[in-house]
């Protein structure tokens, strides 16, 4: 919408922080969603009072210029309903399986003919005023990270039997690496806005 230009301000910093959330709260979908929640309090310049389980924000202090959205605009209210649409709502807790979907299949290798040659495909973009343009086609995406997950629910099971114990003692296993901390330096050198 129109008056949602200062949004577009904010749409790298927001993808940023729906993965570091991911990657940052040891699978605990509570701790994601809070975390997730906090959005709406970063882009007002309140670092504070996102909840129990994610109190504050984890970042520096924030030193530059930033074009913060006033709590109850129009612009805020678009943003919260996106925020906490049922959509994404009920989708965000489960955002690690998604991570870890698209950290096995990122490097995925070029296929090969059956000569052994670089396969490739033809694509027609409508954006760009060419007929078509050369596409690396990828090896078909793999699927291994749902059997270790398996296994890891399985052995579990077996070590826990009552479910409000294992979710308290696994509440600490760390299922992917935190993403590291960028300096106010390195993030105005990237280009990029400051993340909760």
């Amino acid at each position: 919408k129109r008056y949602c230009s200062q949004i577009a301000d904010w749409a790298r910093s927001i993808s940023t922080h729906m993965y570091w959330e991911a990657s940052s709260s040891n699978g605990n979908g509570e701790i994601v969603l809070q975390k997730w929640q906090s959005i709406l309090n970063h882009v007002c310049n309140k670092h504070e009072g996102h909840g129990d389980l994610f109190p504050t924000c984890q970042h520096e202090e924030i030193i530059k210029n930033v074009c913060w959205l006033k709590m109850g605009s129009k612009v805020y209210k678009e943003l919260r309903d996106v925020i906490t649409s049922n959509f994404l709502m009920n989708d965000i807790k489960i955002l690690l399986v998604a991570v870890l979907h698209s950290n096995e299949n990122a490097q995925r290798s070029q296929a090969l003919k059956r000569d052994g040659t670089p396969r490739y495909r033809f694509s027609y973009p409508k954006a760009k005023k060419v007929e078509h343009c050369p596409k690396v086609v990828k090896k078909g995406c793999t699927y291994d990270y749902v059997m270790d997950l398996m296994e890891e629910a399985y052995d579990l099971r077996q070590e826990f039997q009552i479910y409000s114990l294992t979710r308290k003692e696994t509440a600490n296993v760390q299922l992917s690496s935190s993403p590291s901390h960028i300096t106010s330096e390195q993030s105005e050198s990237r280009g990029g806005l400051s993340t909760p």
